[in-house]
């Protein structure tokens, strides 16, 4: 399959890879923070469920 890929498409995914590795640091920490922020909200919505199958 990568024999039949153009040297341009993989050029572009090699660009694409470097850029996104050089811009890491911070989609890395915003994925921390979401974790952060998730539990507290999943929490809820599971307790609930809890009760609802407790009637």
């Amino acid at each position: 399959m990568l024999k039949k890929m153009h040297k341009s498409t993989l050029d572009f995914i090699n660009k694409n890879i470097q850029i996104n590795a050089n811009s890491s640091s911070y989609p890395v920490r915003r994925q921390a923070e979401e974790k952060i922020i998730s539990p507290p909200a999943v929490t809820p919505i599971k307790l609930n469920t809890v009760v609802e199958h407790k009637d």
